[in-house]
């Protein structure tokens, strides 16, 4: 995917329908157009749209690229605007059916269709990682703190790695706050990270994400 952004939705779609090798890229080419009209409209920015299409043109996956810090908007945060993110990605998935449907696909056509976990899906899922975790902690034996912790530093991970933009990864630092867990950022190389309980802090978690 294209540098300095990240990957705002992704979709899968399968067809019933074949499109000849020799309109294949004419075809390819327009849908991308479609979709990155509508997208760039939707998330308020340029998006960057990348399109795989199967031999035989019947199974595509469509991933669209931006910088979630302006998809967001006046929302200000990824903590409060994601639930909106999520909710625009759905209302392109539908917009985009619709486009093909106008297009002279028929409804029996579409085999299957869905919307594939991206970025801003993993981001809402460590918001409630981290709610739960504060909500329950004083309740939680060690070992289930150790898990709870282990699942939230993965989440993190898997966010450092897929975020592409460095301002979207800098709103992420200032956004994930918790009570009982210290999450420490190496600014020098400023894709490092440990995360630990407050309260243990011989009790390490280290996580070192480079891009190359």
């Amino acid at each position: 995917m294209v540098l300095q952004m990240s990957k705002l939705a992704a979709y899968y779609f399968h067809f019933d329908f074949k499109v000849e090798e020799y309109f294949a890229e004419e075809y390819k080419n327009n849908v991308t157009e479609i979709v990155r009209v509508i997208s760039s409209e939707i998330y308020n920015q340029n998006v960057k749209v990348e399109i795989n299409i199967e031999n035989g043109s019947t199974k595509k996956w469509i991933a669209i690229a931006g910088a979630l810090y302006l998809a967001i908007g006046n929302y200000g945060s990824f903590r409060s605007g994601i639930d909106q993110i999520i909710d625009d990605s759905k209302v392109i998935q539908k917009v985009i059916e619709s486009k093909f449907l106008k297009s002279g696909l028929k409804k029996d056509q579409i085999i299957e269709e869905k919307r594939i976990i991206s970025t801003p899906d993993r981001l809402r899922k460590l918001y409630l990682r981290l709610d739960r975790f504060e909500k329950n902690y004083n309740t939680l034996t060690i070992e289930e703190k150790e898990k709870d912790l282990s699942s939230i530093k993965e989440l993190i991970s898997r966010l450092v790695y897929d975020i592409d933009s460095e301002e979207d990864l800098e709103l992420l630092k200032k956004d994930i706050k918790a009570k009982n867990i210290e999450i420490y950022w190496d600014y020098y190389h400023t894709r490092n990270y440990v995360v630990y309980k407050r309260e243990d802090k011989k009790n390490i978690f280290l996580s070192i994400n480079k891009k190359i």
